[in-house]
């Protein structure tokens, strides 16, 4: 296929975009060095004294907003033990907003757009993420980091990293929850 004067314009259109998307950024490149600080208004239930080692129990009850994708396999149940464990064993619950699988994208993509996003996504797949990063309406989970010792802790102890690969802004940080490539074990409770 012929590279026509169009297509060549198209081409050299996107890429000063992205050059300029990219020089707009406003946050250093590594994980640690976009850290925030969570003011008091936003720090309800938060404990003094969490480190590694403490198993998080908010200091008074915590809702956070909830998109939840429902497979109709197995759809989404009030009475599911996690959402019991959370709120007994840690002051946590969720008000939901449980969408069907089949339309999840659709959904999500119009509630991220619309400015009425959850606190919480529980899917997104990576990149998919990316038409909402240069806005804002996607925070970078990895400046939040320092928030979470236990997690840290686990990342040091298997000796690996934390992915964080966000295409639309390389220096935005990670946008979703990283994998560290390690099975979880599971513990049973008596």
């Amino acid at each position: 296929m012929p590279i026509t004067r169009r297509a060549l314009g198209a081409l050299a259109g996107i890429a000063a975009c992205d050059v300029a998307l990219s020089g707009c950024s406003d946050g250093p490149s590594d994980d640690t060095a976009g850290d925030v600080t969570i003011d008091d208004a936003h720090s309800v239930g938060a404990m003094d004294d969490f480190g590694v080692g403490t198993t998080f129990k908010a200091t008074e009850p915590v809702t956070f907003s909830l998109m939840y994708r429902d497979h109709t396999n197995y759809p989404v149940q009030d009475d599911w033990s996690v959402f019991h464990r959370l709120d007994e064993d840690h002051n946590v619950t969720f008000s939901r907003t449980d969408i069907p699988m089949a339309d999840f994208d659709q959904k999500k993509s119009l509630l991220i757009g619309s400015g009425e996003a959850t606190d919480i996504i529980s899917v997104t797949y990576g990149g998919t993420e990316t038409q909402f990063i240069s806005g804002g309406a996607i925070l970078p989970v990895s400046n939040y980091f320092h928030y979470m010792p236990n997690f840290q802790q686990k990342i040091a102890d298997w000796g690996s990293k934390p992915t964080s690969r966000t295409s639309a802004r390389p220096t935005a940080g990670s946008t979703t929850s990283p994998a560290s490539g390690k099975r979880p074990t599971c513990s049973t409770r008596s």
